[in-house]
């Protein structure tokens, strides 16, 4: 569904559709769902080094999955840190600058330059070499499956993971609208409602008041009489003896107040 939705919305958006009446279909309005860091890593350990060099820039730089594949060399400026995105592989259609931290630049310093694209994958073969990537899905979900990340992920939620992480280091929504490049205000208050602590902290509100599942499981209600607390003990009305039986004899339960009962 979320192919068919960017298929028709770019057709319409470019007047590739004509003398149809087509509504564009609306985004999502699920919230987002962040990779977490230990996940991150997990991946990570488990990841061929294309597909590390792919996570990493989505991590540090929020770059979507489009945006990170079309990634070439020429537009990566390593000593200005800052990466420059044509408008026509943006969202937005409009040229884009996106920075690069320390941690990025040591990345793509290391990070082999043997094709134009930045994310290239080397097949296996002695004189294979390295081309571009056209999808990451096989990759990612297999490493995801090796590392034990379990639902699987998109890759489009690292750029969550990113969102998540700038508004950790910086509470104010304007601050990671402009770093994620959302054309909204309202799609980044998406992220927001996700990495919130007072609203965390307000859930907290009802801890204590109530009593725990196991005190609650604890509680019986007699037959006709208030509920009575089971345990270890029972109630003096509840007491039942057991005559124990040798060899094949029957079993005599022995009530209270003189009654028995004899199973054979």
């Amino acid at each position: 569904m979320t192919t068919l939705r960017a298929a028709i919305n770019w057709a319409v958006k470019r007047g590739k559709i004509v003398g149809l009446r087509v509504r564009r279909l609306e985004e999502p309005r699920d919230l987002p769902n962040p990779v977490s860091i230990e996940q991150v890593n997990s991946i990570l350990a488990k990841a061929p080094e294309h597909l590390r060099i792919a996570i990493l820039i989505a991590v540090h730089t929020g770059l979507r999955l489009d945006e990170t594949l079309g990634l070439r060399w020429q537009q990566v400026d390593l000593p200005g840190r800052t990466i420059l995105l044509q408008s026509q592989s943006t969202k937005a259609e409009t040229g884009q600058a996106v920075f690069i931290n320390d941690d990025l630049a040591a990345v793509l310093e290391q990070a082999p330059r043997h094709c134009d694209q930045v994310v290239a994958y080397r097949p296996r073969g002695k004189d294979a070499v390295h081309r571009p990537i056209k999808s990451l899905r096989r990759a990612w979900m297999t490493a995801q499956k090796s590392a034990g990340v379990q639902p699987p992920h998109r890759f489009h939620d690292l750029r969550a993971t990113f969102c998540t992480a700038v508004l950790a280091a910086n509470d104010n929504p304007m601050t990671l609208k402009e770093a994620a490049r959302h054309a909204s205000l309202a799609t980044t208050l998406r992220y927001a409602k996700v990495h919130d602590q007072a609203v965390r902290t307000a859930f907290n509100a009802t801890t204590g008041l109530i009593r725990s599942q196991t005190a609650v499981a604890n509680t019986v209600a007699a037959p006709g009489g208030p509920a009575t607390e089971t345990g270890n003990e029972t109630s003096e009305n509840q007491q039942v003896g057991m005559a124990r039986p040798t060899g094949l004899e029957p079993v005599t339960y022995r009530l209270e107040g003189g009654c028995s009962i004899q199973l054979s």
